[in-house]
């Protein structure tokens, strides 16, 4: 959910009436009004869409259970196979914020987007496995396929 603060609850801090948050409170559905636990919000990001913001904590929670599934820890390697997609982009960012590096998969058009996430971009297609071992000739100790896929 995404929306604006109308009301604030007794002992409440860190929050004001007006500011622009969002979150996720296990609840679906629509609503005009919500209630959620403050500690379950977080300010909007100025530069991001009510759209986008509203579906961070889905894209949030889905990259944090990816990286907590192949247990990354500082220092190792990941590769994130679709890199430049919504939930691929968290999950490269907090992958670089635990100290791993990353090698994003992506088309050639999206490489300078995965290096402004500090990631190194390698292309798809046939040769792959040849390009990330140029990239990583240690190799790496795990990988994500986060590619968003029509249905």
């Amino acid at each position: 959910m995404a929306g604006v603060v109308e009301e604030i609850g007794d002992g409440v801090s860190g929050l004001t009436v007006g500011y622009e948050v969002f979150g996720f409170t296990g609840s679906s559905g629509y609503a005009e009004l919500a209630l959620a636990p403050a500690g379950q919000l977080a300010r909007k990001p100025e530069a991001v869409s009510w759209e986008v913001t509203a579906a961070l904590p889905v894209a949030v929670n889905t990259a944090c259970q990816a990286l907590a599934d192949v247990d990354l820890k500082s220092g190792e390697t990941l590769v994130v196979d679709g890199a430049a997609g919504g939930v691929a982009t968290v999950t490269v960012q907090l992958a670089r914020h635990l100290g791993a590096t990353v090698i994003g998969t992506a088309s050639e058009r999206d490489h300078e987007y995965l290096r402004s996430l500090t990631a190194e971009p390698v292309t798809y297609g046939d040769g792959l496995a040849a390009r990330i071992r140029t990239v990583a000739p240690k190799g790496v100790d795990a990988a994500l396929d986060v590619r968003e896929r029509a249905r």
